[in-house]
């Protein structure tokens, strides 16, 4: 079966970074929630119905990464299948860091190593992290990354808080 996925992700959400030599797996045979509002980037999970649904902040898990747009027709019959990158436990990912206004902010100015932080939804199409939500954690911050001066950049290096993680959380 041939997939039409995105033609263009905004390259300001999260990114998945493969690690050691390790490809992370597409799930694939779940389709979008009616009116499904989302983009592809973004983080998604699986609800209680098994449909795609854009993560937000709180107390949802995430599954991983939606490689397809939601078509946000509401018409049951017309939901369309959406792949997901799955993120596993020991996945690394770049995500942005803003404040709870929304503003981009260096990554390591509030953000601590160890610390767990939520996502936040900027733009209703980006998924930034909350460098003052430490109360609904999801990810870890691991540190800054690097510009090519040296300098930390808007960009924090990320994993997954195992229980917050959908694919591996039991």
């Amino acid at each position: 079966m041939a997939y039409e996925l995105a033609a263009e992700f905004d390259p300001r959400n999260p990114q998945l970074q493969a690690t050691s030599g390790k490809v992370p797996p597409i799930l694939r045979g779940y389709n979008e929630g009616a009116s499904a509002a989302f983009h592809a980037g973004q983080f998604v999970y699986l609800d209680a119905s098994g449909v795609v649904t854009v993560c937000t902040a709180g107390d949802v898990p995430v599954m991983g990464i939606a490689l397809r747009d939601g078509t946000v027709t509401g018409q049951a019959g017309s939901l369309q299948e959406i792949p997901i990158q799955v993120i596993g436990r020991d996945d690394e990912l770049l995500i942005q860091v803003c404040t709870s206004a929304g503003v981009l902010e260096t990554s390591n100015t509030t953000c601590v190593p160890g610390v767990g932080y939520d996502i936040q939804t900027v733009s209703t199409t980006l998924h930034y992290i909350d460098s003052s939500d430490t109360s609904e954690m999801k990810f870890v911050y691991l540190g800054p990354t690097l510009d090519s001066q040296g300098a930390a950049t808007t960009w924090g290096r990320f994993r997954p808080i195992y229980v917050e993680n959908q694919a591996t959380a039991e």
